[in-house]
């Protein structure tokens, strides 16, 4: 990620810095079938690179998905499943 003007790049390069410090990272592996969900509002979260990707249905799939508490703040445009 890069700031889009100094004052942020700043501000990104503090966060990298408290991140790298930080003594609880834990890492988590997935297996086949496992999920993970994660509240953007509680935890900082990455992941690693991916690495041999096959392209035949077997390789790791990241999805992203937005929940609502208040379906009356919900955009008129979104999709609610």
């Amino acid at each position: 990620m890069k700031g889009v003007d100094s004052g942020a790049e700043y501000a990104l390069t503090q966060l990298r810095r408290v991140l790298e410090s930080t003594t609880s990272k834990v890492g988590i592996h997935l297996r086949t079938g496992t999920l993970v969900l994660f509240n953007n509002h509680k935890v900082v979260h990455g992941r690693t690179p991916y690495q041999r990707l096959r392209f035949d249905g077997t390789d790791r799939v990241v999805f992203r998905s937005y929940f609502a508490t208040n379906l009356d703040s919900v955009v008129e445009d979104t999709r609610i499943i």
